[in-house]
């Protein structure tokens, strides 16, 4: 896949206090929310679910046991991915909306709690991103309980905040210095950084089938100030 161009446009400002903040290493802090997926999540309270990945065989209790429950992402076949969080413990679900059942997902070999799914394309392809025992992030895809582990090439850390139909990731990575860019990924050869023009730190998070993104940027490293939004279409 050959790098893309995009033309950028400036849409809002969010905010003086809207900081594009991840979670490390507190789960809860994620930061946006997907209504529609969090009401899926209230259906599937209290209903019977199997577990995936490194989550088999925990026994996690229903989902209404979590007082703050979120959906991040939701496919055309109603499939839908999110985070549970009680003030003791966190967990990652899958909404199958044909079982109208919930299962687990847990990176293997991720810190307790951490793993984050972000969203999933017509493929049950599931991305998201966890941290490891020392607390740095990586990202993840996950289909049929297979976990694919994904870093940015020189990333100190990744996040994976979508994937489209065609495979291709979006999301963002960190430096050395902890500068934040966006990125175009797939799990094999192709990665392209994306900046917005002039900007101190970008994230990506949002991706079309037709390579349309979306995401924020700032002109003050580590998003430390006022975060505006963005929409960029190729060229």
């Amino acid at each position: 896949m050959h790098a893309v161009a995009y033309a950028c446009a400036q849409l809002l400002r969010v905010g003086d206090v809207c900081h594009h903040a991840r979670p490390r290493p507190d789960p809860t802090a994620r930061r946006r929310a997907a209504p529609a997926a969090a009401r899926i999540a209230q259906c599937a309270a209290g209903r019977t679910g199997g577990s995936r990945g490194g989550d088999a065989g925990t026994g996690h209790p229903a989902l209404q046991v979590y007082y703050h429950r979120q959906g991040y992402g939701i496919n055309d076949a109603g499939f839908a991915v999110g985070n549970a969080f009680s003030s003791t413990a966190a967990v990652a679900w899958e909404w199958d909306p044909f079982r109208r059942a919930y299962s687990y997902l847990a990176v293997p070999g991720a810190a307790e709690y951490s793993t984050s799914p972000s969203g999933l394309n017509d493929f049950n392809q599931v991305a998201g991103y966890y941290a490891d025992a020392n607390g740095n992030y990586h990202s993840f895809i996950e289909q049929v309980g297979h976990y694919t582990i994904y870093n940015a090439p020189g990333a100190t850390e990744t996040y994976f905040d979508g994937i489209n139909d065609w495979g291709l990731l979006q999301g963002e990575w960190e430096d050395a210095n902890y500068n934040a860019h966006g990125f175009l990924a797939t799990t094999t050869e192709y990665f392209q950084s994306v900046d917005y023009p002039g900007s101190a730190a970008t994230a990506i998070v949002g991706i079309n089938d037709k390579l349309a993104i979306c995401g924020g940027y700032s002109q003050s490293p580590l998003f430390s100030g006022p975060v505006l939004a963005f929409v960029a279409v190729p060229e």
